[in-house]
């Protein structure tokens, strides 16, 4: 998360996502525990041996909603053009949920369920905005990818407020970006190209003001 350059492609927060998704069986919890391991060790091993995804100095960016669920192709133009994607909202457990799980110690199997329903995509949009901004601040984030799902209606609609907080709080830019996640037919490669260039430009330009 801190380093740079950054030792993860955007592509691979494709293969985690979708880690984390496959399975909710019990069983196969050890194989994907082991698979994060060796991830981790993999990727400590990089940072110690200066390896880059994109190079030193990339813009350092969120995107909102996860990676897409079978097309890459976005996530591999952000590599391309240089960017680099710190994280993507997935699991991230909301602040302001108001749900505590006995201290972080709970064993009730249907308390650890509600707690998946209390990440950022599935609160309130007043709890979601505060839970962005503050993994922005701790990433030390320069520009937000605001992308939407348009055939999901509890996200579409807070992209624009998404922006216009993200921009009024941090100072930072947000590129509102109509998005499929699940048909790649939609995919348009011409247009993403041009608005991820733009948004490269402004996101440096923004860098330069601050200093």
């Amino acid at each position: 998360e801190s380093s740079d350059p950054l030792p993860l492609k955007s592509t691979h927060w494709v293969l985690i996502h979708r880690l984390g998704a496959a399975t909710y069986a019990m069983d196969d919890l050890p194989d994907q525990t082991d698979a994060l391991s060796t991830l981790y060790g993999e990727l400590q091993e990089r940072v110690k041996n200066g390896f880059g995804a994109v190079e030193r100095g990339a813009p350092r960016i969120f995107a909102v909603l996860p990676p897409h669920d079978s097309d890459p192709r976005l996530e591999q133009l952000l590599d391309e053009l240089g960017i680099a994607t710190v994280a993507v909202e997935g699991r991230i457990i909301a602040p302001m949920g108001g749900y505590k799980l006995n201290g972080g110690k709970a064993r009730d199997p249907y308390e650890i369920i509600c707690h998946f329903l209390h990440t950022s995509m599935y609160e309130t949009l007043k709890a979601r905005v505060q839970t962005l901004i503050a993994v922005c601040k701790r990433l030390n984030i320069e520009g937000v990818l605001d992308r939407y799902h348009a055939g999901c209606r509890s996200v579409a609609g807070d992209a624009m407020v998404i922006r216009d907080v993200i921009e009024k709080e941090l100072g930072i830019p947000a590129l509102v970006l109509e998005w499929e996640n699940f048909d790649p037919r939609v995919y348009d490669e011409a247009d993403y190209r041009v608005k991820c260039e733009m948004f490269k430009t402004i996101v440096l330009s923004r860098r330069c003001i601050r200093r």
